[in-house]
């Protein structure tokens, strides 16, 4: 929809933007004019380590609310509480999300990476 409308693509999303790119030509406009914008959720800390401890109970509980209102007046049964804890154990497969904490001096990769032919919205 948004490239059909011509406008700025409100997710960072290399999976996305061919359909995005698509929806630009759909729409007659220019595939220069494409751009994306979002999130990039990391947190700078001099010790990653103590900033997840200190923001893990606040993650718990934003992504308890999320995930449990998720299937509010559905027949869906409800997702299981994430507890704090289970962010000690950060594999790529745990419930966190895409936050990363790290250091000042590790900037995030991520973040210098886009897809061919965009140019990011500030």
């Amino acid at each position: 929809m948004a490239g059909r409308l011509g406008i700025g693509l409100l997710h960072i999303s290399h999976e996305l933007f061919p359909h995005y790119r698509e929806g630009l030509v759909e729409g007659g406009h220019d595939l220069a004019t494409a751009r994306l914008s979002g999130l990039l959720p990391i947190i700078l800390a001099d010790d990653p380590d103590e900033a997840w401890d200190r923001v893990a109970p606040y993650l718990a509980h934003q992504m308890n609310s999320y995930r449990q209102s998720s299937v509010e007046g559905t027949d869906k049964p409800r997702p299981p509480i994430i507890h704090a804890d289970e962010f000690r154990n950060r594999t790529s497969n745990a419930p966190w999300g895409a936050l990363r904490i790290l250091t000042p001096s590790r900037p995030p990769r991520r973040s210098r990476r886009r897809p061919t032919g965009c140019r990011w919205s500030t």
